[in-house]
């Protein structure tokens, strides 16, 4: 799989379905474990890569979700709101290596703040592409 695609914007929309970018769906199966974490933020991605490590984590909470045809990810109210996308809020979808994370934008910017600044050079929270 590709290191890094890209990060893009992401919004639910008023069916709570989250779209996902063409180059990230050209990755990824048609059925995808999306779970939340304690951090706050989603996973997409392949079950049989990640399911066992997963169910590891404690307090997480996953589903498994087909796209729909037009590349939409119908997501349960439980999982937006973990991540704080409900309500229209928008969000970063970044590709790495072998999944998506979904994270809400302020809740990255914070997280990055806190924890990967310290150890990242080269990162723009605003826009956070590995460069």
């Amino acid at each position: 799989m590709n290191e890094h695609l890209g990060t893009y914007e992401i919004v639910a929309d008023s069916k709570n379905r989250l779209k996902l970018p063409l180059k990230f769906r050209e990755h990824l199966p048609s059925e995808l474990l999306v779970a939340g974490l304690p951090l706050g933020f989603l996973i997409v991605c392949d079950p049989d890569l990640r399911w066992e490590a997963l169910r590891e984590v404690p307090d997480q909470e996953g589903e498994l979700l087909r796209l729909d045809a037009f590349g939409r990810l119908p997501m349960s109210q439980n999982l937006l709101a973990l991540a704080n996308l409900d309500d229209g809020q928008k969000g970063w979808a970044m590709w790495f290596s072998d999944r998506v994370e979904i994270w809400e934008k302020i809740r990255w910017e914070n997280y990055f703040e806190e924890s990967v600044r310290p150890f990242r050079v080269g990162i723009n929270p605003q826009f956070p592409i590995f460069i």
